[in-house]
């Protein structure tokens, strides 16, 4: 399993020093966004799995021109294009995206994304995410700070239905960020700015 220590520091090489740096910042919206782009009322607490599955082989074949970087199985990949780029420890197989989750908390288990905005990016990119059959969401957060010397097992957390990525010069907001899945299964995760979007299916598990 490849999964990314929330409390470690990222040792991932971003390859674009033009790339404007945006950490994930959280707010509590009102409303969420449906498969069908239809408005629904915020997500209740998810229904977390006791464990975590193993990653399905089955999800739809990922779009080819959301998916870049070095040929797998390097760390190198990354989703999105326009606004917004996602960097995390994806992989591809068989034409299909996958990503593996580690820690168990409120939220789901846990990886870490890293999103940033591109150059000339709107202002804030929102970002929502739903597991395809249940249609239970993913959840975007960040580690609180920690509260002992010596950190806590499970890392406490706190995260939203949705998040926003904005200019972290600007917002204050600080790495690393959080994506957490209530259990394994086939997902999208969908990008929305004014005037443009993507949306990336992936396979999530251990």
């Amino acid at each position: 399993m490849r999964y990314m220590n929330p409390a470690a520091r990222s040792t991932l090489q971003l390859p674009y020093a033009a790339v404007l740096c945006a950490i994930l910042a959280l707010s509590a919206p009102t409303a969420a966004v449906s498969a069908e782009g239809a408005m629904l009322p915020l997500s209740p607490l998810p229904r977390v799995a006791p464990s975590l599955g193993r990653t399905p082989t089955n999800c739809p074949i990922a779009n080819s021109k959301l998916v870049h970087g070095d040929k797998p199985p390097s760390s190198g990949i990354w989703i999105g294009t326009g606004a917004l780029a996602g960097y995390s420890l994806w992989e591809v197989e068989n034409h299909r995206l996958t990503l593996t989750f580690g820690t168990r908390t409120t939220y789901g288990y846990a990886q870490k994304i890293f999103w940033q905005r591109t150059s000339g990016a709107p202002a804030q990119v929102s970002l929502y995410g739903w597991n395809l059959r249940t249609k239970q969401r993913i959840w975007f957060g960040n580690p609180l700070p920690e509260a002992h010397p010596k950190p806590l097992i499970p890392l406490p957390v706190v995260a939203w239905s949705s998040g926003l990525v904005r200019d972290h010069f600007v917002h204050n907001a600080s790495a690393p960020t959080l994506a957490f899945v209530p259990s394994s299964g086939c997902y999208v995760i969908k990008a929305a700015w004014q005037g443009g979007g993507w949306s990336a299916v992936f396979g999530a598990g251990k």
